[in-house]
């Protein structure tokens, strides 16, 4: 009943793959009072490898208690995993502060804010961490990172890095996942022929090479090699969702439906992949569960995409208040697109409520000056109140801009003549 032979115990049985019964060893070396915090942090990590979230979550928790501990940035990822976004952050935070010229610690915490889907925040971290440590795995985050930011180029130049250092597999895949991006879709065709050559159980491989198959509008291959993936990495819901996407375009309702189930109850799932399900529900015309989907994505994690996603459902079925009130709460998060200004601007006209209309109508035109919409609705709405020489100037803009465009023309023109009415200039003969 020593505490020390239940942990060595543990040990031994982990090393042999007995993941249950080094599971029970380390239970019983931290009820027996282990002193070493190391007993605890093992105990999590198979607990976290055997979905026992909750519990693996409480163990890191007591091995990293104090000061310092190495294990740190595990239970910010733990965490994460949990849903638990804003403890992730300050600990991820906290040990970098402490460090902030160790490149390890850098990696670390620009993975965990990546994770937390802060690419930008990411960035300078991860970079610092390539620059210092030239390792296979920093050059790869930051390969990451520049994908989630759509650069192309620097993200493919990173996994190249990765993979001279490193030749694995997956970073072969990452190389090609950033050709097919760029466009170069035989020569990511080819790289990944060769890696499924190699390894045919390559999950990632059989994903990355379906939507090659997807760009080349060959549907059914697609189809077949997404089975295949979902199959050797049944929890991998990204696999899963695009299978079910590319299913629903063909009409295949039965199987869609016990995809969408699977990833609905799914233990854990990412708001992404929840905003991804929400979109294929919405593509079925299912607005209640695509609209389930997206309020949880948001609950996960407030974004402004998820609201604006919510507004447009809420549109749908004709809550126009809720649709409004939804894409307010997008536009406080990220106020810097004019189409969604312009739409809250269709939306509150739709409300009779023309004042803040043409206030969020001019919002979209300041952002976007060069697009004649924006101007054309700011003077189509002001011809409405009246204020034909306001509308005038307006759609004189939005003329320049689309000099061919006979709604625009047409409004134009029954402004000059309601103009020179109201001066009492019209002229006749």
């Amino acid at each position: 009943d020593s505490a020390e032979a239940h942990f060595y115990l543990g040990r031994a049985l982990e090393e042999l793959g007995e993941t249950d019964a080094a599971l029970r060893a380390y239970q019983g070396a931290v009820s027996l009072g282990h002193p070493d915090p190391e007993a605890r942090y093992r105990l999590a990590k198979l607990e976290r490898s055997l979905g026992l979230l909750g519990e693996a979550v409480r163990d890191m928790e007591r091995a990293v208690e104090g000061e310092g501990s190495p294990w740190s940035m595990e239970l910010a990822y733990l965490y994460l995993e949990a849903g638990q976004a804003e403890e992730a952050e300050v600990l991820g935070r906290r040990g970098v502060a402490s460090e902030p010229d160790n490149p390890q610690r850098c990696l670390q915490v620009g993975i965990l804010l990546h994770r937390l889907g802060k690419a930008e925040e990411a960035l300078p971290w991860l970079e610092k961490a390539a620059a210092n440590l030239d390792a296979a795995e920093s050059h790869a985050a930051l390969g990451a990172v520049y994908l989630s930011l759509q650069r192309w180029p620097e993200a493919r130049k990173q996994y190249q890095a990765a993979a001279r250092g490193v030749p694995k597999e997956e970073y072969q895949v990452k190389i090609a996942a950033t050709l097919r991006l760029e466009g170069q879709l035989a020569s990511a065709a080819g790289i990944l022929e060769m890696v499924l050559e190699a390894n045919p159980d390559s999950a990632e491989a059989c994903y990355q090479r379906a939507l090659v198959h997807r760009e080349e509008k060959a549907l059914p291959k697609a189809v077949e090699l997404l089975r295949r993936a979902v199959a050797l990495a049944p929890q991998e819901g990204e696999y899963r969702y695009t299978l079910a996407e590319l299913l629903s375009l063909l009409g295949m309702r039965d199987e869609v439906e016990s995809h969408l189930k699977a990833l609905i109850e799914a233990p854990t799932l990412s708001p992404q992949l929840l905003v991804g399900v929400g979109r294929v529900y919405e593509l079925q015309e299912r607005w209640e569960e695509a609209m389930a989907c997206y309020q949880r994505a948001a609950a996960s994690r407030a974004s402004a995409g998820c609201y604006h996603d919510i507004a447009r459902v809420w549109q749908r079925l004709g809550r126009l208040e809720e649709a409004a009130t939804a894409l307010e709460r997008a536009i406080s998060l990220e106020g810097h697109h004019a189409l969604w200004h312009s739409q809250l601007g269709q939306l509150r006209e739709d409300l009779g409520e023309e004042d803040k209309a043409l206030e969020c109508y001019f919002r979209a035109a300041d952002l976007e000056p060069l697009e004649a919409r924006h101007h054309y609705c700011v003077g189509v709405l002001l011809e409405r109140k009246g204020r034909y020489a306001a509308s005038h100037i307006a759609l004189e803009k939005a003329m320049r801009l689309q000099p061919d465009d006979t709604s625009i023309r047409a409004h134009l023109a029954a402004v000059t003549v309601k103009e020179a009415l109201e001066r009492g200039t019209l002229g006749y003969g």
